[in-house]
């Protein structure tokens, strides 16, 4: 019993260790939209420029290779060059012929410590 209980602990650990393994990048979910909209997924990134339109707040947040993304704020908005991690859902906010405007929702966020990127 204590054998199929410590099995199945272990499996779970590795199952969460693979989620934030392949954690994708703010580049992976603007190239590939469509795997990742209306599912809920965290990403990381350094706050860029902000701004609020009629009263919500926005801000980019900023990938490793520059590419940016824009988080509609559920916390208030975060420092302009902070690193933070983001929980939150991929959504199309707007699609004309071949452009779109993507929107990531975010439900949570944590500030990434220096040293501790896998940090929730």
């Amino acid at each position: 019993m204590i054998g199929i209980a410590l099995c199945c602990y272990g499996v779970s650990c590795g199952y969460h260790a693979l989620g934030d393994w392949t954690r994708p990048s703010v580049y992976e979910l603007v190239k590939n939209p469509r795997k990742f909209i209306d599912h809920e997924t965290t990403i990381s990134g350094v706050v860029g420029s902000d701004f609020a339109v009629m009263g919500i707040g926005y801000f980019q947040l900023v990938g490793d290779d520059g590419t940016s993304l824009t988080v509609l704020s559920s916390q208030g908005i975060p420092t302009v060059g902070e690193r933070i991690s983001v929980r939150g859902t991929l959504h199309q906010a707007l699609a004309v012929s071949s452009r779109q405007m993507l929107l990531f929702v975010e439900a949570s966020r944590s500030p990434i410590v220096p040293g501790k990127e896998d940090q929730h």
